[in-house]
């Protein structure tokens, strides 16, 4: 079963530090908060904007962690929800991993927290509703994330992107006010071995063009995933020209399908590795994403794991009632975990022992896994 994480009191650990963030009216994310000493926070203010119109004994290393300083969120006048693409928790550590062990979300000016897999476009126009997801762990009503650790370990003098999603309902006012503060708790993870990217983006230069990217799941090699490209159309005058791919040995771009403003284009992973995709538009702007296309990981490591579920004989389990962990490679030698659902039929359970026969197809491999489950 999958519970609330909760911070594991050790002798001599250091206390969790908690650092606070907020989601402001910058669509670019700013700059940095640095943590450096137990107990220590700092605050920033997540704002909305809507745009119409056009403790205990220190460990005897220093904790040293960075976090964005501004989280911002903005909607466009086609309803498109911008993000910030370059968002991330640094460890400033050089010899010592550490962990998000936290996330919690106090809503402020009346907004409200909304499970992610709420239909947001049903809610009323204008109402102050608010789902986030940061590297793919969701806001639950109550302003708590259930947070799968494996994603959330930075290795030693490394870091991780956020991969910030937000949905919003429909907005046809313009509006700018402060919705929330993310509390970030931080500890020691206790892996000091592993290694991985350093951060190397020192405040570059802000990306004006306009153009948002992002991936609508992790890239395998010998799978496909999906590019969401939005830009404010300047009433269907400014049309996308262009996606390539800098390297077609390790990542090729399909036809882009939707409407002028915002469009999916589906991507290829051919082999491990990463390509600059290349988005340019008939005004003549242009922006480049990143695509990883990731390695599985050693897979003795994949765990099935149930969610949420007090069972008992007659329940029945499906396939959204079982995440699957699976480990992968990024192009930057660093082992993450991505949480999938299997393909099985659904299973009644008796009294006794029940196996549960699961598939997993990631990658263009399809892997066999077994579920016991003793009532």
């Amino acid at each position: 079963m999958k519970h609330k994480l909760h911070k594991k009191l050790v002798a001599l650990q250091m206390i969790a530090v908690t650092s606070l963030l907020s989601l402001t009216q910058v669509f670019a994310m700013t700059g940095f908060d640095e943590v450096t000493k137990a107990g220590s926070t700092g605050q920033s203010v997540v704002n909305i904007e809507v745009v119409t119109d056009g403790s205990g004994e220190e460990d005897p290393a220093l904790f040293s962690a960075y976090v964005p300083s501004t989280l911002p969120i903005k909607v466009d006048k086609d309803g498109n929800v911008h993000t910030p693409s370059n968002a991330a928790i640094i460890n400033g550590v050089s010899t010592k991993g550490i962990a998000v062990t936290n996330i919690e979300a106090n809503l402020d000016n009346g907004w409200q927290a909304k499970s992610w897999n709420t239909d947001f476009s049903t809610l009323p126009e204008n109402s102050k509703y608010v789902g986030l997801q940061l590297r793919g762990d969701t806001l639950s009503d109550d302003g708590s994330f259930s947070l799968n650790a494996n994603d959330w370990k930075i290795a030693k003098n490394s870091y991780i992107d956020l991969n910030m999603q937000a949905k919003l309902p429909p907005q046809s006012v313009n509006q700018k006010s402060d919705a929330a503060v993310l509390s970030f708790t931080l500890d020691w993870s206790g892996d000091n071995t592993t290694t991985g990217p350093k951060w190397n983006d020192t405040s570059t230069p802000e990306d004006n063009s306009g153009i948002t990217v992002q991936n609508s799941s992790t890239l395998i090699a010998g799978g496909t995933s999906t590019l969401d490209i939005t830009w404010d159309s300047e009433g269907d005058t400014v049309s996308l020209t262009g996606i390539t791919s800098s390297n077609e040995a390790i990542a090729t771009v399909g036809a882009a399908s939707g409407s002028n403003g915002n469009k999916s284009v589906v991507v290829n992973g051919l082999r491990y590795g990463k390509s600059t995709i290349t988005v340019t538009l008939s005004n003549g702007k242009s922006t480049s994403y990143t695509l990883k296309v990731y390695d599985i990981g050693n897979t003795d490591d994949i765990e099935m794991e149930l969610i949420n579920r007090k069972l008992k004989a007659g329940d029945t389990v499906t396939a959204n009632d079982i995440n699957i962990s699976v480990p992968v490679v990024s192009p930057d030698g660093v082992t993450e975990h991505i949480t999938l659902h299997p393909q099985m039929a659904d299973i009644v359970l008796t009294s006794g022992s029940n196996e549960l026969p699961a598939k997993l197809t990631l990658g263009g491999r399809t892997y066999d896994l077994t579920m016991t489950i003793n009532l």
